[in-house]
């Protein structure tokens, strides 16, 4: 980092143009979302929070041995040791956030969850002595949509694991081939000390013989473990057992279709639902592979398969093999908060949304709704790129806006805007041509088309105009074009696609010390960091 840029800048989350409407209302604290959040993140909700988790009953010590189990063989950081034994602490509690496992974490914000929850983990727990607060990662590993998992955005390259999932849960995946994907990784990342030291330390994590959650998990101790971050897998048969009454209930009750249907319904007068219940919101593990289970007239049935279940025949399966059934995406958030003594979730604007239709499915069952937390989002400029902001006159919050209102402002600020806008003009004149029209039209109606007619050439020769001033200006507006790409791959937020790997090659693993250092888990604002 040079002195002379800014390390840290502040922007609205509006200002990026990129966030949903109901994302931005939650994260304002809008008081029309207050009955599908209950509460709103605060340091003062926070504590009602702890008030509130400590009366719900935690089974703390089958969560422990679950722990200590899935992380059998892996060294630990002595914070990380720590904080899973504070799990069986009544005094204990945790802030969590989840998902999927993308290839070498996948995008940029699978980082920033994971650092924001550190965080805010770490401020709570210095906020309420007598209290620890745990930060905890949900691997997502029981979903079976591999293709959402399997690349990963690099140095500008896709790197790209190839395999016949077949519908299994993307977390059993065997890694057995995963050599394939360090040959495309070793050609993309070239020669030079740090791609060696990058693949040594993935191959470290990904092994042939491991399967994509042990991988998973393996990387996220490695890159966050000195923070105490506990990771926690819920494909777990003695987690599942916990859970096993809230299955008995959606089986036998259709608890979630008939409790998320009706606040859905409240929901989409004002914003577009993110999910829609169905009768049965669970899968059924079959052979190793995870498929929907479907409500009929005459008991249920497993999607894409001849296979046919009656109610007493999924409850006895329920009994016996808890670990069989897994929750769709409205029954996760529940299986979550069965588990843990959680207070809080950090999440991105998607995954809140639907959030905000479970509330009323958490009353039914009594369990409690955690608070909902927008997670911290970040751009990284690189050096290159703020020189060539600063080239064409361009400050952060411009650069969010879109490229030809970017074209338009740099016009403007070149040129004479005479020169190509005739705006003023314009304006001086449609009202002279409205009166000319009335006046015209009072004397003969058809010459009225020949009044529009010279009114249209006048708009038409503004952008004539404009075109004039777009051609004379092509290498600095193809400038912007370069820059955008490069700030905005893909022409969307940089943390939705690159992946922290790019920066690891770019400043060495200390980019994420930087990251852990800079990120505030009560910045209420967009974070852009100049590296």
């Amino acid at each position: 980092m040079t002195a002379s840029i800014p390390v840290k800048e502040l922007i609205t989350y509006g200002d990026t143009h990129s966030f949903t409407p109901i994302a931005l209302d939650l994260h304002n604290a809008e008081e029309r979302l207050l009955p599908f959040a209950g509460k709103f993140f605060s340091e003062t909700t926070l504590v009602e929070q702890i008030d509130f988790k400590a009366q719900s009953p935690t089974n703390r010590d089958v969560l422990h041995a679950s722990l200590v189990k899935q992380y059998e063989g892996i060294k630990l950081n002595a914070k990380v040791k720590a904080n899973i034994e504070l799990i069986r602490d009544q005094q204990t509690f945790t802030v969590t956030t989840g998902h999927q496992l993308g290839l070498f974490t996948g995008p940029l914000y699978f980082i920033y969850k994971i650092i924001h929850t550190i965080n805010l983990a770490e401020r709570a727990t210095q906020l309420y002595p007598g209290k620890a607060v745990v930060p905890v990662f949900w691997m997502a590993t029981e979903d079976h949509d591999f293709a959402e998992v399997a690349a990963a955005s690099i140095n500008g390259a896709k790197v790209q694991w190839d395999k016949d999932a077949k519908g299994m849960p993307v977390g059993r995946l065997s890694l057995d081939d995963i050599q394939t994907v360090f040959s495309t990784l070793e050609s993309v990342l070239g020669d030079g000390p740090k791609a060696a030291e990058i693949l040594t330390f993935l191959k470290k994590c990904y092994q042939p013989g491991y399967n994509l959650a042990k991988a998973t998990r393996l990387l996220v101790n490695e890159l966050f473990g000195k923070y105490g971050i506990v990771i926690i897998d819920g494909d777990d048969a003695a987690l599942k057992a916990l859970f096993a009454p809230v299955v008995r209930a959606e089986l036998e009750n259709q608890i979630a279709f008939k409790s998320v249907s009706e606040v859905t319904n409240q929901l989409s007068k004002q914003y577009k639902a993110q999910v829609n219940p169905r009768e049965c919101n669970l899968f059924l593990f079959e052979e190793g592979v995870r498929r929907r289970i479907d409500r009929t007239d005459h008991g249920f049935m497993l999607a894409d398969t001849a296979i046919r279940f009656t109610l007493p025949e999924l409850l006895k399966r329920l009994e016996e093999r808890p670990e069989d059934f897994s929750p769709n995406v409205i029954l996760r958030p529940v299986y979550q908060e069965v588990l843990l003594p959680n207070l809080a979730y950090i999440g991105g604007g998607g995954e809140l949304a639907y959030w905000l239709q479970l509330r009323e499915l958490f009353s039914t069952l009594n369990i409690p709704f955690p608070l909902l937390v927008l997670r911290n989002s970040v751009q990284l400029i690189e050096t290159d790129e703020k020189v060539l902001m600063d080239k064409i006159g361009l400050n952060t919050k411009d650069i969010f806006l879109p490229v030809q209102q970017l074209y338009k402002s740099l016009l403007t600020n070149v040129e004479s805007e005479d020169f190509y806008s005739l705006t003023k003009q314009l304006e001086y004149q449609a009202a002279a041509f409205e009166a000319l029209a009335a006046s015209v039209g009072e004397k003969d109606p058809t010459l009225v088309a020949h009044v529009q007619a010279n009114e249209k050439f006048l708009q038409g020769l503004e952008k004539k105009l404009y075109r004039v001033a777009r051609n004379k200006h092509s290498s600095t507006l193809a400038q912007i074009d370069r820059l955008k790409e490069s700030v905005f791959p893909g022409g969307g937020l940089q943390e939705r696609k690159d992946n922290i790997f790019t920066f690891i090659f770019r400043h060495g693993f200390e980019v994420m010390d930087e990251l852990v250092q800079q990120l505030d888990p009560e910045n209420r604002e967009f974070t852009v960091l100049y590296l």
